[in-house]
Parts: C-alpha cells; structure tokens; sequence
C-alpha cells in the first residue's frame, strides 16, 4: 500500500513541474474558477485530490501572472512530519508571513493560530506548549474510552490509538513538535519558487484560506491512511468483494 501512495506523491510532484513552472508568462486572460464543491461523480478520496490539486496549482499560477505584487493568502501541506528546524529551512529568503501552522505526530495533528506580534521563537515555545496540553488531554480522553469498551475489536482499535498518541507525546517532548504545513501570507511567485525546493517536501500550495476540515489540512499520516483505505476498496471491488468505504 504504502508503495502506492508514494508512488502517487511521484505523479503529483511530475504535474506540479509540468504546470507551475518557474518564473511568469504572460497574463491569464480568465481567473479560475473557485474551488467551492467537488463534482458529484468524485467518489474515491484518490478522486477529489487528483482533481483539486491540479486546479490549486492553476490558482497559484493566475495569482503569480496577474497578482505578482499582491501578498496571498496561502495553504501549504507537507508530504511529512518535519522537526521545527527543517521547515522553517523550508522558507528562507522567502518573506513570508505564518498565520496558522499544522503540528503533530503521525495519529495527532492539529493547528495553531499564530500571533503575528511574536519572534518565531517565542511562537514555537508556545506550540510546543499547546502540543503537550492537546495530546495530555486526548490521552486522558482514550484511557477513559478504553476503560468503556466491552467489544473486544473496538477495545483494541482504541488501544492502538492510545499506544500512537502516547508515542507522539514522548516524541514531541524528546525532539519538539513536529510540523507538516502553514497557512501563511506572501508573494505568488515566492510561493511558486517554494514548489522547486530541493527538499521536495511541498505535497500542495493552496491559494485561499481552508475551512476547518479541509483537505489541505489533512496531515501525512491521516492522508496516506485514506489513501490506503482508498486502495483497498478499489481492490476489493476489483476482486468482487465488499466495496468498503474509503
């Protein structure tokens, strides 16, 4: 499975260099259209991402052509949990401004508002700080649940989130937080640039500002866990067996 989706990071890395190449051509004479809701024909998770991720890139480009002096609001998602250092080395000599970031450990992610009045120091001590207290209380939260639960399988599926949330915090506590995207304000063609950095850590850059839920928001470890789930329904109806759900 993992095989898989790696294998469809690859593809997506393969579009993003065919439509968002460096450096500006000349105006798009029509704004893409608004990404509001998805087409009712889209059923797979596989589906909706091969279909709005194009269509972000498409965005990132008209704001780059028509919008090149203009500051955007932007999302970017990573294809991983990186520690604080290496994702800030994501942006340097880029000016840019953190709004929110994305943080976690594989099963825990979450988002952070940052106070734009704070050195990034000072922001990450207090990241760092929301992390321990999200995933203190979410422990909390599934040793009481474990404690409910007669049904063997459930019990054990609760346990195994217990054991991956436990996991996270002795990480977060040991290494620091972990982060895997930002919403952030800065230039289009900045924003452009940041999809040919070596590092190849960038899954996606959406101009706009996602809603709570939103795709771009998902973390690597929840996006490779649909994309198996993805996989196996497809698997299983090409074996003839139950669909399942992805």
């Amino acid at each position: 499975m993992r095989s898989r989706t790696l294998a469809l990071g690859s593809v997506l890395v393969c579009l993003a260099t065919l439509l968002v190449q460096p450096g500006c051509g000349k105006k798009a004479e029509k704004e893409p259209e608004e990404i509001k809701t998805l087409p009712d024909s889209l059923v797979s998770f596989r589906q909706k991402i091969d279909w709005l991720i194009p269509r972000s890139f498409e965005s990132l480009e008209y704001a780059c052509q028509n919008k090149a002096d203009v500051e955007i609001d932007a999302a970017i998602s990573l294809h991983a949990f990186v520690p604080a250092e290496k994702f800030l080395g994501i942006f340097e000599g880029v000016t840019v401004q953190f709004k929110r970031l994305y943080y976690g450990y594989e099963i825990f992610s979450s988002v952070f508002t940052v106070d734009p009045t704070l050195p990034i120091d000072s922001t990450l001590a207090l990241l760092q700080l929301e992390a321990r207290s999200r995933l203190a209380e979410q422990i909390r939260y599934a040793e009481e649940q474990v404690g409910n639960v007669t049904d063997d399988l459930q019990r054990q599926s609760v346990e195994r989130e217990l054991g991956g949330l436990k996991a996270g915090l002795a990480e977060i506590e040991a290494n620091g937080v972990m982060l895997y995207g930002a919403e952030v304000r800065a230039y289009p063609e900045d924003l452009k640039g940041l999809m040919f950095r070596p590092e190849g850590l960038i899954r996606v850059i959406f101009p706009g500002v996602p809603t709570d839920g939103s795709w771009v928001r998902i973390s690597p470890f929840h996006f490779d866990r649909m994309m198996q789930a993805d996989q196996a329904a497809a698997d299983a109806r090409a074996a003839g067996g139950a669909p399942g759900a992805p």
